[in-house]
């Protein structure tokens, strides 16, 4: 099975920043994306691998790509029912292999009227390079992807912006460059809809420092989550 990899994206997985460079200026495919719909600028910034990060910036990448991972199903199809086994497309030939050992012998069991079918996708989840630089601590990396025009206040499927991200994290030098770049201090989490904000998550870590800052930013001290257990 195919995964998407290029000689680009490996580059930037292993942070060979010259290597880059040569693959981009014979004409290498900048943006190119892996099957788990991850570009060559998030993996040079999931990994921390700065320079090539910059490299790509200065090159033009695209800083606001969103990742969507390619997802792959094998149903059985029937009398209005389905059963199905989902795995993620790029991680080899045993899940896809599995998938479809369970259901061809679902398949035996039922019969023939049954029909086999296979079906694949896209899900979208939100990831961008800033998103990965901020839950990764990289401040000045974080800065780099703001100059090239990042969009700030971006959040992933789960609703957590970048901000969020850095506080959650304990990342104080990235959420103070996110507010000195103008954060959205109140915003809330946009999935769950829990009330969760980057004031609740720099106190759960107790980031006093974030805290005083996001407070100075204008951050609402009256919010109230709704998760159990905290």
């Amino acid at each position: 099975m195919q995964n998407g990899i290029t000689a680009l994206i490996i580059a930037c997985k292993q942070g060979l920043a010259e290597v880059a460079k040569a693959l981009l200026a014979a004409g290498a495919y900048i943006n190119a994306k892996d099957t788990d719909g991850k570009t060559t600028l998030m993996h040079a910034c999931d990994k921390g691998h700065a320079e090539v990060a910059k490299a790509l910036l200065a090159a033009g990448a695209d800083v606001n790509a969103m990742n969507t991972v390619r997802v792959g199903a094998w149903a059985i199809n029937g009398w209005g029912c389905m059963v199905a086994v989902v795995w993620r497309r790029g991680n080899g030939e045993g899940g896809a292999a599995a998938a479809q050992l369970i259901l061809l012998t679902l398949f035996k069991l039922l019969g023939s009227s049954y029909m086999l079918d296979h079906r694949c996708w896209c899900i979208q989840n939100g990831i961008t390079a800033l998103i990965l630089a901020c839950k990764q601590g990289l401040a000045e990396l974080a800065k780099a992807l703001l100059a090239a025009g990042a969009y700030i206040n971006a959040n992933d499927k789960d609703g957590k912006t970048t901000l969020m991200h850095a506080c959650d994290k304990g990342h104080v030098e990235v959420a103070k460059a996110l507010l000195a770049a103008g954060a959205d201090v109140n915003a809330k989490n946009k999935v769950y809809k829990d009330g969760i904000t980057a004031l609740i998550l720099a106190c759960k870590q107790g980031l006093a420092e974030v805290a005083t800052e996001l407070l100075a930013a204008g951050a609402d001290i009256h919010v109230k989550n709704t998760v159990w257990g905290w």
